[in-house]
């Protein structure tokens, strides 16, 4: 009964008082709650902070050998682009100087015609006799140039030989090594004559001298001016081998011809 009255008399202070407490309670709830998740938000962080640390690394690795891949790209097409560049400044230094020198060789030739005062006309062998039959060239001028048949051809080192047949835009030449070739010649020391003959092995032999024709190895033979062909005093070869028979008497004589023959690319052509 008294407990009633006291309940009764105090309902009002009870009744706030409770509430104070729920309340209380409520909010006590709720930091305790927050602390929790607060809590296990640290503690997965922590324990995943050493994942996520090494997929920020791989995304680090991975982003850095991208780069380092296109850049390695890049630099390969730079450096083809500059193999190019440098292969084709190779060719035009490599064409240059073949130009240089296919002037400085036109310039000789053009000099040494001129100096001899014949009638010429410059002309480049474009091709060789492929048979063993004759040891013969082709020259890119021929009949529509004026090119007739038995004309000589030299170059400023000597003798070439003679046009064998014509063409309207090309013509053969029959080379002095050639044993169907027969030029008349004069040893320039001693003014002993012969005949130069082609020996189908890229030399000459010199015939028809007097047995006692002083000759050495050494001697430059020249033409001797006896034919329409050549002029006068052009350098044919120079003797390497002497041989002689009884009594000293001549036997053979050979002759490397001036003129390069196996290395031509430019030559004249004397017009009659």
């Amino acid at each position: 009964m008294v407990l009633s009255r006291v309940l009764s008399k105090h309902r009002t202070l009870i009744l706030l008082g409770l509430v104070l407490v729920g309340a209380l309670v409520s909010i006590t709830a709720d930091v305790s709650s927050s602390l929790i998740v607060e809590k296990l938000d640290s503690l997965i962080s922590y324990g995943f902070y050493p994942l996520q640390k090494g997929v920020t690394a791989l995304q680090d690795v991975a982003s850095d050998a991208f780069g380092a891949v296109m850049a390695v790209g890049r630099l390969r097409l730079r450096s083809e682009k500059l193999e190019e560049t440098v292969d084709l400044l190779q060719s035009k230094v490599v064409r240059t100087r073949e130009l240089e020198k296919e002037n400085e060789r036109l310039r000789k030739l053009l000099g040494f015609a001129e100096k001899r005062d014949l009638k010429f006309m410059p002309v480049e062998l474009i091709g060789k006799d492929a048979t063993s039959w004759f040891n013969m060239v082709t020259i890119d001028k021929g009949g529509r140039d004026g090119i007739k048949k038995n004309v000589g051809v030299v170059t400023d080192s000597g003798v070439v030989g003679r046009v064998l047949n014509v063409q309207p835009l090309t013509a053969r030449v029959l080379l002095l090594s050639d044993s169907n070739s027969r030029i008349g010649a004069v040893v320039q020391r001693t003014r002993a004559q012969g005949v130069v003959q082609g020996n189908d092995r890229g030399g000459c032999i010199l015939k028809f001298l007097d047995p006692m024709a002083n000759v050495a190895r050494g001697d430059l033979v020249v033409t001797s001016g006896d034919s329409l062909i050549f002029p006068q005093g052009l350098a044919i070869g120079e003797v390497t081998r002497v041989e002689h028979g009884r009594g000293e008497l001549l036997k053979w004589v050979e002759l490397r011809p001036s003129a390069k023959l196996s290395q031509l690319e430019e030559a004249v052509v004397i017009l009659p």
